[in-house]
């Protein structure tokens, strides 16, 4: 009968064991998972952090100097010279069109 204690005692050691061994596995696993929910945490932070960086930085200083250019007198003369630049690209491609037109219904011996 002394073989039987034994056996249970060297199974509940192994269970006990292995409860262990399991045990620290799950706390291995919670440590990651909270080392990479904080590693998350700070991530998302830094990138906040980085963007309200750039955004006083850079963006806010240009969006500032493009709004005060466009609120300016010489921005009206701009888009005024643009306009009349366009009208003449359109009036050119409009007489170059026809041309392609007129020239691919030719024959080529007109050419």
């Amino acid at each position: 009968m002394n073989t039987g204690n034994n056996n249970n005692r060297d199974d509940s050691n192994r269970s006990c064991i292995e409860s262990r061994d399991v045990f620290k596995v799950l706390c291995a696993i919670q440590e990651v998972n909270e080392f990479m929910f904080e590693h998350d945490v700070l991530d998302i932070r830094r990138r906040e952090l980085l963007h309200r960086k750039w955004t006083d930085r850079v963006y806010d200083p240009i969006r500032s100097h493009v709004l005060r250019e466009m609120n300016s007198k010489d921005y009206e003369n701009m888009l005024l010279h643009k306009r009349i630049l366009y009208e003449d690209f359109l009036a050119q491609s409009n007489r170059k069109v026809c041309r392609y037109v007129s020239i691919t219904r030719c024959s080529l011996s007109v050419l």
